[in-house]
């Protein structure tokens, strides 16, 4: 596509030495401090992906497809704490609704200055992540792999935020 006023201008070539470049992840964002303080106790909850062996279309936290999958509830103001760990051989990008969250650590590399996101990606094979975040909007909350196959295939949970 050509845009008015730029029909002579020509893309500049790709970088043929790419010696020196780092790929993105995790640890290189900033994070702000952003999230509410929490006024509740620490609440911590450790949550396994899995699924898609042998071509099924089956996936899981903690052995179970929702709706079968037990929620994590907390109450309002609480301190919230996930620790995924993935024992499937794809990467499921994790998104929450109605909380933003920290990522304190992924792959066993903790941040000491966390980025806050609403999705994070955990890696494939024996992959974690640990975030954190403030229950702070009452109600039930999806938490499900961003993924619509391994959604539909049972990769949810609630939030339960009383």
């Amino acid at each position: 596509m050509l845009y008015a006023g730029h029909e002579h201008r020509r893309p500049a070539s790709p970088r043929a030495d790419l010696s020196g470049l780092e790929l993105w992840q995790y640890g290189l964002g900033r994070g702000r401090p952003v999230l509410p303080t929490p006024t509740g106790h620490l609440r911590t909850f450790e949550l396994a992906l899995s699924g898609g062996m042998m071509g099924s279309d089956v996936w899981t936290i903690n052995d179970q497809r929702y709706p079968d999958t037990e929620p994590l509830r907390v109450r309002r103001g609480g301190r919230v704490r996930v620790a995924f760990s993935n024992m499937s051989m794809e990467a499921h990008p994790m998104h929450l609704h109605g909380q933003s969250f920290k990522i304190l650590a992924v792959n066993g590399a903790r941040y000491a200055d966390p980025i806050v996101k609403d999705v994070v990606d955990v890696a494939p094979h024996m992959g974690s992540t640990i975030l954190e975040f403030t229950a702070q909007s009452p109600g039930d909350w999806f938490f499900h792999c961003h993924k619509p196959m391994h959604m539909d295939g049972g990769m949810v949970t609630l939030v339960r935020i009383g």
